[in-house]
């Protein structure tokens, strides 16, 4: 699910949505949002990161990251992290 050039240059956010390494310094300097935190949060889910995973690599607590996910749940009418994921796919958001 590799963005293609001209996907890229229309959506500043797709750089983090799929760098591999994710700093708070590149997410604040892309857009600032609280939806793109989500969007970044989704993106750990899609690559198989646990909570605890994406706490520490956003240095948030685990609580904290649950209730981002399940806002994201919530936001996207998910059950599950899979149904989070292919939301997100079938919305053209990563």
């Amino acid at each position: 699910m590799t963005p293609t050039p001209d996907e890229a240059a229309r959506s500043p956010w797709i750089t983090v949505w799929f760098s591999p390494r994710l700093t708070i310094e590149r997410l604040v300097a892309t857009r600032p949002t609280y939806l793109v935190w989500l969007l970044a949060i989704l993106g750990m889910i899609a690559r198989g990161m646990t909570n605890s995973g994406i706490a520490a690599e956003l240095y948030l607590s685990a609580q904290t990251i649950k209730s981002h996910i399940n806002r994201i749940f919530a936001k996207t009418g998910s059950a599950n992290r899979a149904d989070a994921i292919r939301y997100a796919h079938d919305h053209h958001l990563g």
